[in-house]
């Protein structure tokens, strides 16, 4: 995945989805289930259709292919939406999302925190301020490993089906 970063950096991706008229919300490389991934987000004041993750998606294929014969291994290209528990990236997304609610994991724990939730209390050049209970913890944006909005609605839906009893069969789903 190193030399695929190397290929296609940030700005490359950045400039195409911008050149075809979208939000580049950001890009990461992963491996899930052994399947190596880069998955490009982007997003538009209208919202994301399917198809337009295609046009991207073809665009970046396009790039892809005149790189093919230094990319060492197999990967999927994924496109998508952000979605409504949207990725945040960079320091201007944490600007952006000052006083929401957010999931974080960091790299290595600090101050006995490695995975949480919390608000986005504030932001000063590449520190971010979280609200966790009571405290505020101050996190350089490097020690970010994962951070994602949280959905109130998402998080009242997933809390109320917690403790719902199945009585066909008397047991709690």
């Amino acid at each position: 995945m190193e030399i695929l970063k190397g290929l296609l950096s940030k700005d490359k991706i950045k400039d195409l989805v911008e050149g075809l008229g979208y939000e580049f919300v950001g890009i990461e490389f992963t491996v899930e289930s052994g399947r190596n991934i880069m998955r490009v987000y982007i997003d538009s004041l209208g919202g994301i259709l399917i198809s337009d993750c295609e046009e991207v998606s073809k665009r970046i294929d396009l790039l892809l292919d005149e790189h093919d014969e230094k990319i060492p291994k197999k990967f999927f290209l994924e496109v998508s939406s952000p979605g409504i528990e949207r990725p945040l990236f960079e320091v201007k997304d944490y600007v952006r999302y000052k006083g929401n609610r957010v999931k974080v994991r960091l790299r290595s724990a600090l101050q006995g925190h490695k995975n949480f939730k919390a608000v986005i209390e504030d932001v000063e050049g590449d520190r971010i301020f979280f609200k966790v209970e009571e405290e505020v913890l101050c996190v350089p944006i490097s020690f970010v490993s994962k951070c994602n909005l949280i959905s109130d609605e998402l998080e009242k839906f997933s809390s109320k089906g917690k403790n719902i009893k199945d009585d066909r069969k008397g047991r709690k789903k």
